[in-house]
């Protein structure tokens, strides 16, 4: 499912790694106290507006696959957004673009690294940090690519 998904949405296998592991614990059943659900911890409402984006009429968000895919296309629709910057994308997923827009400009042109440090919500803040460790453990563990470069790539650098 994470080969097909990092294909479907060109991203990085490892980074989908990152988000299971940091939104699901790779549980594919758990739902939030929020309603969010599966691997990619969607709330039904965004699986519903991204599957109409994908033409996709009919998933089970607590089918791997399909979780896998819907989170990974609205990952990369979060990284258009916001001009191919990860962390920004990643503070989005998690805290939505809106909350995410007004955060940036209040920190004026800080580096994403140096944004993630003045989020305001402390969750944010440490899922930025959880899922860029552990997407950057992936990389370093099973990843054919250069950490460094993988690192930099994740950090807008």
């Amino acid at each position: 499912h994470f080969a097909s998904s990092s294909r479907d949405s060109d991203l990085p296998v490892e980074l989908l790694y990152g988000l299971a592991r940091s939104e699901s614990l790779f549980q594919a059943d758990v739902v939030s106290s929020a309603g969010a659900i599966g691997l990619a911890q969607l709330m039904p409402a965004t699986a519903e507006e991204t599957a109409g984006r994908l033409r996709l009429s009919d998933y089970d968000l607590y089918d791997p696959g399909d979780n896998l895919k819907l989170g990974s296309a609205y990952l990369a629709r979060l990284l258009a957004t916001v001009d191919g910057q990860v962390l920004p994308a990643l503070f989005s997923y998690n805290a939505g673009l809106g909350r995410y827009r007004r955060w940036e400009a209040s920190a004026g042109r800080l580096p994403a690294d140096l944004v993630l440090e003045t989020l305001e919500y402390a969750e944010t803040r440490q899922y930025g940090r959880n899922v860029a460790g552990a997407a950057a453990a992936y990389a370093a563990l099973y990843g054919g690519q250069d950490v460094e470069e993988f690192l930099a790539w994740m950090l807008g650098e």
